[in-house]
């Protein structure tokens, strides 16, 4: 008997065990059918060979207070409902510290963005917590 959503499960393996077998005997063939062209020119370290987007623009998100986290890292931006949500993990010094918690702000235009909000909470053991 297979519960809900196994059946989908069972599939997405097997063919990920096709994928992962053809991979395998490709790999054993000296002459591979395909060439991949770098998307970077590693001879260009300040750009990469890559031109700039025409008419992009840089939005600051959030700036650090004096008394905010000065670590914060891995935005994502992500809309619902007519709103753009962006949020980002925060600590005080380093990545994945004790204290580090996720932050986030909303915008309805993508320039102008609300003060952030903590979305998380410190639980009594230290750890982040709902």
């Amino acid at each position: 008997m297979l519960f809900a959503g196994q059946e989908s499960r069972i599939k997405d393996g097997i063919m990920l065990l096709r994928f992962l077998f053809l991979a395998v005997l490709l790999g054993q063939q000296r002459d591979f059918p395909l060439e991949v062209n770098s998307l970077f020119d590693f001879r260009q370290p300040l750009t990469l060979g890559l031109r700039p987007v025409e008419g992009a623009e840089t939005i600051a998100i959030f700036h650090p207070g004096e008394n905010d986290s000065k670590y914060n890292h891995g935005v994502m931006v992500f809309p619902f409902k007519g709103i753009l949500y962006a949020q980002w993990q925060t600590s005080a010094a380093d990545e994945d510290a004790g204290d580090a918690h996720v932050m986030y702000g909303r915008s309805t235009d993508g320039k102008k963005w609300s003060a952030p909000r903590c979305g998380t909470r410190r639980s009594s053991s230290g750890q982040a917590g709902r």
